[in-house]
């Protein structure tokens, strides 16, 4: 299984969900990839991911950010274009 390490924006909600959670379900669901992820608290998102939603890709969340985050519009294009099966945030 390939793994991906990635931090979440530190800015409010919506712009932390608009390409990540798609691009992470697509590539947990559809390419299986295991995610770890470190969601900050911040003044614009105080709540943790887990207290508003249900973890459906089996995100492993850490308490400190990684020195490198993934690309994940980069990863979800490679895996789409090595792949028979296409998919992007807007067929979800």
């Amino acid at each position: 299984m390939k793994s991906i390490d990635y931090n979440f924006r530190f800015d409010g909600l919506a712009m932390r969900l608009y390409n990540t959670i798609p691009n992470l379900y697509i590539l947990h669901k559809y390419y299986n990839y295991k995610i770890n992820a470190y969601w900050p608290n911040s003044n614009h998102c105080q709540a943790h991911f887990l207290d508003l939603f249900e973890n459906v890709s089996d995100i492993n969340f850490f308490n400190e950010p990684f020195a490198v985050s993934a690309d994940l519009d980069s990863l979800v294009l490679k895996e789409n274009i090595n792949s028979q099966n296409n998919f992007s945030k807007h067929d979800l």
